[in-house]
């Protein structure tokens, strides 16, 4: 997860799976998923028989990447508490099945993959069709403990759910550590702008040395990324019926900033615990009145996504919005998926930046260095909500 800068991807995988779907080209389409339900020929089967759920699609696909052939054995890859890691024990298409989103039945896609495109880039594709079951985006992530190695489809919304539990590290800015010295001036009450309660080892924890940031990388969202997030309709000719159709309605701007909210009020502590949380995104007239518009077009008539508009502007505007990175000592549980709690040691200053800066982010990407004697992460973070208004929602200029 991430932007282009940020490695922005729709899934979260560590190199062995990401090297394995790499090297893999596969040919195979919806078509011989339904011949296996259904019976039938897949050569003679009509679109709307050929047409599947993506989040099953993208299941099978997994299976079918895993083989090697008819006469070899599966791909292993992993290992639980019975095996080694030289003695990998895990078939690579195992699935997580409590961990996986079974999807709207109703969104029947037509799925294709061609046998010179990598298996990486199939699953992108695919995935560009799924949906969850409660209606959000998905991410497709495999299990990094022994105990949880599999696959797993998520919705975007479940991240957002448990962002109070999965806020992994309190980390403290230092330029703002309390002087030693007490001149008797007062200081401001102290403003918590995401959860600080006590901090454990999986919630809050915080290192006295590397939970501390000494210089980071802010960057807002660029006018290049804002302008990305526009009214954008999707396209497409059903040739059975004769008909151009452009799905608008639920592809817009203001219906994007409907489910952002939608998902900071599932447990993004400014919307849950304030009245003032904003979402970090400016709805001019130029947007929300359409002048800025785009088309996208689908070649697989009425069997696509109708929201798949609306799924790119949701990643585009987590994604391209503010961002942090920097590098600290480091700590495994830095992991992508989870949170931190960005604070000072006083942060009762009541000013637009600490609003929009402090508090909750989700991190995207990590890296760890190792050196001969230090161990370092450079993380990268971003976040959507501020924890009060800081300018109007909808701009009445253009």
């Amino acid at each position: 997860v991430g932007n282009t800068q940020n490695k922005k991807k729709m899934y979260v995988l560590v190199s062995e799976q990401y090297q394995i779907l790499k090297e893999k080209n596969i040919e195979w389409s919806s078509a011989v998923l339904s011949e296996k339900i259904s019976g039938g020929s897949a050569s003679r089967m009509k679109d709307s028989q050929a047409a599947i759920n993506p989040n099953v699609g993208l299941k099978e696909f997994l299976k079918l990447v895993s083989t090697n052939g008819d006469t070899m054995p599966k791909i292993k890859l992993g290992f639980d508490e019975n095996g080694t890691i030289d003695k990998p024990n895990l078939d690579f298409d195992k699935i997580d099945e409590t961990n996986w989103d079974a999807g709207n039945p109703g969104n029947k896609t037509l799925l294709y993959t061609t046998a010179n495109t990598m298996a990486i880039d199939d699953i992108n594709d695919i995935l560009g069709h799924c949906w969850s079951s409660d209606d959000f985006p998905v991410l497709l992530k495999y299990g990094r403990s022994s105990e949880n190695k599999g696959w797993q489809l998520i919705s975007l919304s479940k991240y957002f759910e448990k962002s109070v539990d999965e806020q992994v590290e309190r980390i403290i800015l230092e330029d703002a550590l309390i002087s030693d010295v007490d001149d008797g001036a007062e200081q401001p009450p102290y403003i918590p702008r995401s959860d600080a309660s006590d901090g454990s080892a999986t919630k809050n924890f915080t290192s006295g040395i590397a939970s501390r940031i000494r210089s980071y990388k802010f960057s807002p969202m660029s006018a290049t990324y804002d302008n990305i997030l526009m009214n954008t309709s999707l396209c497409y000719y059903d040739e059975h019926t004769g008909t151009f159709n452009v799905k608008k309605e639920q592809n817009n701007v203001l219906k994007l900033i409907e489910k952002l909210k939608e998902l900071a009020n599932k447990g993004l502590y400014n919307f849950k615990n304030t009245k003032n949380g904003q979402i970090l995104l400016n709805l001019n007239k130029t947007k929300t009145e359409g002048q800025m518009t785009k088309n996208v077009y689908s070649l697989y008539g009425p069997y696509c996504l109708p929201t798949s508009p609306l799924k790119s502007l949701i990643f585009d505007s987590i994604f391209l919005n503010q961002s942090l990175s920097f590098q600290v000592l480091g700590l495994t549980l830095r992991t992508p998926g989870k949170f931190i709690f960005v604070d000072r040691a006083a942060s009762g200053d009541n000013n637009p930046f600490d609003d929009r800066f402090l508090g909750q982010w989700w991190i995207t990407h990590v890296s760890h260095l190792f050196t001969h004697d230090t161990y370092v992460t450079e993380v990268v973070a971003n976040k959507i909500d501020s924890f009060s208004k800081i300018w109007p929602e909808q701009d009445n200029n253009y």
